[in-house]
Parts: structure tokens; C-alpha cells; sequence
């Protein structure tokens, strides 16, 4: 009865501390609002703008920053930004993806590649341009808590007071992705001193 009694209690305990761990992994994530790509000098610039979630802090004290990566591609410029953090990077709550005016065909192919195979990010993700996007993601929010999810509620506001449709989402502009068409047709971000605005 005794040896009954006990392995109960370890397995309650077992099962207990798999629920703690995966809370804890849950917790003090970087959740990524919006991902800037720009070309560099050589290569890419990837900018991750992110928030640091707690189960302490308020909702006041959620800062967003801006992590950097640079590689020779996209993905590995990704991989070096996240090489920067103790945290792991959540991306299935972006909102936004910021391409440079700068971008060649060639990285718009990368970016392509990266959102199709990366299952974090939904196919509704936003597409905007900017002239830089890595200038526009370290801009301070308005209004909302980070820059991209203010650019979406920009976006959802032009939808739901003018009828503005702009066909922005990954599945909407895949194709175009894929023959070096996209810049034109995305809404276009400009930075004008400490604010930016759609143009």
C-alpha cells in the first residue's frame, strides 16, 4: 500500500513540474511584432522589433526593442540576431513584415522562402514597405505598444473607415513575391523625423 501510495505522489510530482516547465518556457519569450528587412553593406540587415513577456510586469512596463541580425541571407541573419538574446523568439504573433525600399529581387525571394517555411508565421502576416526598414521598426509607438502592431491597426483603420482593401497579407501577395513585383504594390511607410505615417 505504501509503494502505491508513493509512486502516486512522484508521478503527481512528475506531472507537476512538466507543467511548471512549460510554463516557464511560455514565459519570458521575446514575442516579435514586426520583422524589418533592409540590404546591408554585404548582405542582409534583419530587424526583429519584440516585446519581453513576463507574468510580473504590467502592461506598462512592456517595452519593445529592436534586435539586429546581419548574414549573408536572410535566414542567416535571423539565426545571428537570435544569437543575441537569452530568450527565444515567438514568432507567431507578428504582425508585420517591413521590406526596405532598397531590396533586391533576390532577397524578396529569400523573404518568400523564410515565411513559407517558417510555421510560427501565419499566412495572414502584413507585407508594408518602407525607405529603411530597420529606421521605421526602432521608431517610437504612438499609440500602441510596438510599431508593428500600431502599422497593422493603421492598416485595419484605412480598411474600416475608407474601404481601403490593400491586399497586403502573404497569402495575397505570394505570387507576386516570387517575380519581384511586391514593392509597388505594398503600402508604403514614410519616416518623417520622430513619427511615421502611410503615405
Amino acid at each position: 500500500m505504501k509503494k502505491i501510495i508513493l509512486t502516486s505522489l512522484c508521478l503527481c510530482l512528475l506531472c507537476g513540474c512538466s507543467n511548471v516547465r512549460r510554463i516557464v518556457s511560455q514565459n519570458g519569450r521575446y514575442l516579435v511584432s514586426a520583422i524589418g528587412i533592409d540590404k546591408a553593406e554585404s548582405g542582409v540587415l534583419v530587424s526583429l522589433e519584440a516585446v519581453v513577456v513576463n507574468s510580473q510586469d504590467s502592461e506598462q512596463d512592456i517595452k519593445p526593442r529592436v534586435f539586429e541580425g546581419r548574414g549573408e541571407n536572410v535566414e542567416t541573419a535571423f539565426k545571428e540576431a537570435s544569437l543575441k538574446t537569452a530568450k527565444p523568439f515567438d514568432l507567431s504573433h507578428c504582425a508585420i513584415i517591413v521590406l526596405g525600399q532598397n531590396i533586391s529581387d533576390k532577397i524578396t525571394e529569400e523573404v518568400y522562402d523564410f515565411c513559407f517555411k517558417n510555421s510560427e508565421l501565419t499566412v495572414s502576416v502584413g507585407f508594408v514597405s518602407s525607405e529603411n526598414a530597420n529606421t521605421l521598426l526602432n521608431q517610437k509607438p504612438i499609440s500602441d505598444i510596438t510599431v508593428g502592431y500600431e502599422i497593422a491597426t493603421m492598416l485595419e483603420t484605412q480598411y474600416s473607415q475608407n474601404k481601403i482593401a490593400f491586399n497586403n497579407r502573404f497569402f495575397e501577395i505570394a505570387n507576386l513575391m516570387l517575380k519581384g513585383a511586391v514593392q509597388e504594390k505594398l503600402p508604403f511607410f514614410k519616416i518623417s523625423e520622430q513619427e511615421y505615417f502611410l503615405e
